[in-house]
C-alpha cells in the first residue's frame, strides 16, 4: 500500500476506486483514493492510498466489491479508531512481521478471527481455552500455546490500549521433574503399535516435545540422510539428525511415506494420541508418564547428569541455557539420591582400590593386597 501526504480536511469517506495502472509495459489494477485520517492530537485530515488487489481478485465486479469493502473499513477506523481493527487482521499484520505461526492458529482464528481486538478479555479467552481443550491443559500449556501468541498479536495492533489479559494462574511455576525408569520402556514395548513405537523413541531419543513430533510430515524426513526437519522453533529453525535406532522404527510404520502426517496423527490429535498412549500402559499394568516426561524431561535429564554442560544441553534440545537452569536445576529426590549413589560409590571404588586401609564396612575383613578385591564395593552394600 502507498500513502501520500495528508490532503483536504476529511470528510469522513472514503473514495478508494478501481483505477487501470501501467509500468515498464506492463497494464495493472490499483484500488487508489481519498482515506479520512486522524492523528494522535485530534487533527483529521485526508490521504491519498493506493492499494493492489492481489490474484484473487481478477473481475470488475470483484475490485468494485473490494474498494467498497476497503472503504468501510477506513471509514470505521476514522469513526473509532479503537474497534476497527479485527483479531483476523491483526493476526495478518503479525504473520507480515514475520512472527511464526501459532500453533493453535486454526482454532484461535474461528473464536477470534471476526471480533474487534478491544473486545477480546479474559471471558473469551476462557471460551476458547475450554473448546480448544475440554479436558484441561496444563498453565504452562494455556500460556504458551494461547495467551502468548494471542498477546502478542493484540499488543502489535494496539499497543498500550491492547486489552490487559490474565495469564493462567501457576504458568511460571516449576513442579519436580519425573522420568519413567528404563525398565518402563522395555515393559511398555509389547502393547504399542509400530507408530507409537516410533514416536515414544523419537522422543526419547531426542527429547523432542509432542507438539514437533506430531507436526511432522512424509516430506519433513530424508531417509537416506536420517535428518528430521522440525520447521521454526522457539530457538529458530531446526533440523535433527536421528538416532539410527529411531530412524528405523520410522521407516518401519506401514505406509508412512503416504500420510498426510508422519506419526499418523496430527498436531490437533495430541490429545487422542496420549489418550491412545495411557490405554497402552493399562494394559501393561504400568504407571503413565507424560510424553514431556518419558520424552523431554529423560533426554535431558540423562544429558545433565552424564555430565554435559548445560549450553551442551540446551543447544542439543532447542532450548536456552536459561530454560535449562530454570526448568531443570533441580531433579526430583528420586533422581538425587540416585545420582549421589552413583558418584559415591564410583568415589570409594576408586579410593580404596588396591589399598590395604582396614574393612569399609564394619565386621569384615580386608583382603591382603593382590588377593583380590580389597573392600567391598560401597554401590553393592547399598543394593543390599
Amino acid at each position: 500500500m502507498r500513502e501520500g501526504r495528508k490532503g483536504r480536511q476529511a470528510t469522513g469517506k472514503a473514495t478508494l476506486t478501481p483505477v487501470l495502472r501501467r509500468k515498464a509495459g506492463r497494464s495493472f489494477w490499483v484500488a487508489r483514493g481519498q482515506v479520512p485520517h486522524r492523528e494522535a492530537d485530534g487533527a483529521v485530515g485526508s490521504r491519498r492510498v493506493e492499494r493492489g488487489f492481489g490474484p484473487h481478485i481478477k473481475t470488475e465486479r470483484q475490485r468494485i466489491a473490494q474498494c467498497e469493502a476497503w472503504n468501510r473499513e477506513f471509514e470505521e477506523r476514522f469513526r473509532n479508531p479503537r474497534r476497527t481493527i479485527t483479531f483476523a487482521r491483526a493476526y495478518m499484520n503479525y504473520l507480515g512481521k514475520k512472527h511464526p505461526v501459532p500453533f493453535y492458529a486454526p482454532a484461535i482464528l474461528a473464536k477470534l478471527g471476526e471480533m474487534p481486538c478491544v473486545d477480546i478479555d479474559d471471558t473469551v479467552m476462557d471460551e476458547l481455552a475450554r473448546e480448544i481443550w475440554p479436558r484441561g491443559a496444563a498453565p504452562g500449556t494455556l500460556n504458551r500455546h494461547l495467551y502468548t501468541p494471542v498477546i502478542a498479536i493484540l499488543h502489535q495492533a494496539l499497543r498500550h490500549k491492547a486489552p490487559e489479559l490474565r495469564r493462567p494462574k501457576g504458568h511460571r511455576d516449576i513442579e519436580p521433574v519425573v522420568i519413567p525408569p528404563e525398565s518402563w520402556y522395555r515393559a511398555l514395548w509389547p502393547h504399542l503399535n509400530p507408530n507409537q513405537r516410533a514416536f515414544v523413541a523419537f522422543l526419547a531419543m531426542h527429547g523432542r516435545r509432542t507438539s514437533e513430533a506430531l507436526g511432522r510430515t512424509p516430506r519433513d524426513l530424508n531417509p537416506d540422510t536420517g535428518v528430521l526437519d522440525l520447521g521454526r522453533t522457539k530457538t529458530g529453525v531446526r533440523q535433527v539428525q536421528l538416532h539410527p535406532n529411531a530412524l528405523k522404527l520410522i521407516v518401519a510404520m506401514p505406509g508412512w511415506q503416504k500420510r498426510k502426517w508422519l506419526f499418523g496423527a496430527g498436531p490437533e490429535s495430541g490429545n487422542s494420541f496420549r489418550r491412545d498412549l495411557k490405554r497402552a500402559c493399562e494394559r501393561a499394568g504400568l504407571e503413565w508418564y507424560h510424553p514431556h516426561s518419558f520424552g523431554r524431561h529423560t533426554s535431558v535429564t540423562r544429558m545433565l547428569q552424564a555430565g554435559f554442560s548445560v549450553s551442551h544441553v540446551a543447544d542439543a534440545h532447542g532450548m536456552t541455557p536459561e530454560m535449562v537452569m530454570r526448568r531443570y536445576g533441580h531433579l526430583t529426590k528420586r533422581e538425587t539420591t540416585a545420582a549421589l549413589h552413583a558418584v559415591g560409590g564410583e568415589l570409594f571404588d576408586r579410593a580404596f582400590r588396591g589399598d590395604n586401609v582396614g574393612p569399609l564396612i564394619a565386621g569384615e575383613a580386608v583382603p591382603e593386597a593382590g588377593g583380590g578385591e580389597i573392600v567391598p564395593r560401597l554401590s553393592h552394600e547399598l543394593e543390599r
